[in-house]
């Protein structure tokens, strides 16, 4: 008896990996979550529907069967990804004395996070990149970016309640300058190679929050 011919999609490429009655949402989590994995480790302009297709254990014809082009699956891949790199990050911050030291925990924070879960913190660093072109993205890293940037703005209030943070420094500027340095400590880390480079960074860290412009000449003592 001959076999029959081997399961095509509807553009006439087999589908690899997959049996004819497969389950279409099934196939397309698959393809988002190979996406997400290409899009944190090499960005959108590296992104290989090849490789995606692969990973996915599809063709590459067969992707167009559930996103138009690259640029849709990538939008695809970051709005629709359930993983929020803020409410990770809020939750490694303990609650420590002083503005210095809850910004200081704040950054280790970010920076043993982006070691410990490479993967996430490249996707939100690429979903940076991507909002500056889209104004879909725009807003869900807006959103994303409110619970840190939330986390530091109380940091800082509760530092001007306590006389911590200088009567002439401008509370919006030092959220800034905060935020600033998250960014830079947290997207340098999630691209380092080893344990020392990060030992290295947190070193520099320490160094940079020795004495901040925006801290009160005279603080008042922890208990």
């Amino acid at each position: 008896m001959t076999e029959p011919p081997p399961a095509r999609d509807e553009l006439g490429t087999r589908a690899l990996g997959r049996p004819p009655n497969a389950d279409a949402a099934a196939t397309r989590r698959a393809i988002l979550a190979a996406a997400s994995a290409q899009l944190a480790s090499v960005g959108y302009a590296g992104m290989n529907l090849h490789t995606v297709a692969a990973d996915a254990g599809i063709t590459r014809a067969a992707i167009y069967r559930y996103f138009e082009s690259k640029r849709e699956l990538a939008r695809a891949a970051v709005l629709e990804s359930p993983t929020s790199y803020e409410e990770k990050i809020a939750r490694y911050v303990v609650a420590e004395d002083g503005v210095l030291e809850q910004v200081r925990a704040l950054v280790h924070a970010v920076v043993s996070h982006a070691f410990q879960d490479r993967q996430s913190s490249l996707q939100y660093f690429e979903l940076a990149r991507l909002a500056q072109h889209d104004e879909e993205i725009a807003a869900v890293y807006r959103a994303r970016s409110l619970g840190l940037r939330q986390v530091t703005e109380d940091i800082v209030r509760r530092g001007i309640e306590a006389g911590e943070v200088s009567p002439d420094a401008d509370p919006s500027t030092v959220v800034d300058a905060i935020s600033g340095l998250l960014w830079s400590l947290g997207a340098g880390a999630s691209e380092a190679p080893n344990d020392t480079v990060r030992r290295q960074v947190l070193l520099a860290t320490d160094l940079l929050l020795q004495a901040p412009p925006w801290l009160a000449r005279d603080r008042p003592p922890q208990t």
